[in-house]
């Protein structure tokens, strides 16, 4: 079963291995789930620690200006029998002036069910979008005697549909900044709960901008 819990941001560097298949001298538009798995690759690939390189210090906080990051969005849940997904695109506004990080997430693909590899199930246009914060900028742990890393605290909320139903966001995700001594790219995850009608589906948002 693909990207589940807490496991989610370690599920994706997993994948960062898998290379997409085969090339053509004229390109055709992605189907919905080649574009799903696409964004799972581009998770991986950018999530990968090679890629990110160390984490902004503290210490090395901009007081003045704000960046502006995109990159792939996914939430994975969990019913119990499946593992259905939502795969998008995010822009993240860090304001270092305010100390401030907002955002949305925009242009979703829903996968009934996922695997280690992607969908595995019928992939569809979504409906909707979520927004990001604000939340604070603010200085996070990294372990006995290493420089606090700058972070911050986000509250993703808003409704997406698909297949007939509505989910209900409204959880909690931690950024980490990475880059020195400018930021250059931020890593947002965490676990929550999801609501579907009367239910409620275990969830877990990653977002890997630059």
């Amino acid at each position: 079963m693909m990207l589940r819990g807490s496991l989610l941001l370690s599920s994706v560097l997993a994948l960062a291995a898998c290379g997409s298949s085969g090339s053509s001298d004229a390109p055709t538009p992605p189907t919905p789930g080649e574009a799903f798995d696409a964004a799972v690759r581009q998770a991986a690939d950018m999530a990968d620690p090679a890629s990110l390189g160390m984490p902004t210090f503290a210490s090395n906080r901009p007081d003045t200006g704000a960046a502006v990051f995109e990159g792939p969005a996914l939430i994975t849940m969990n019913d119990g029998a499946r593992e259905p997904a939502f795969a998008g695109s995010a822009e993240i506004r860090a304001d270092f002036a305010t100390s401030t990080v907002s955002g949305v997430m925009t242009d979703f693909l829903f996968a009934a069910d996922t695997d280690d590899t992607g969908a595995a199930g019928p992939v569809i246009p979504a409906a909707g979008n979520l927004t990001v914060g604000p939340g604070a900028i603010v200085s996070v742990p990294r372990g006995p005697g290493m420089a606090r890393g700058l972070g911050s605290d986000n509250l993703v909320t808003g409704v997406l549909v698909a297949g007939g139903d509505s989910y209900r966001f409204n959880q909690t995700v931690e950024g980490v900044f990475f880059g020195n001594p400018d930021p250059r790219s931020v890593v947002m995850s965490g676990d929550g709960v999801v609501g579907v009608g009367t239910d409620s589906l275990d969830s877990s948002i990653l977002v890997v901008a630059d």
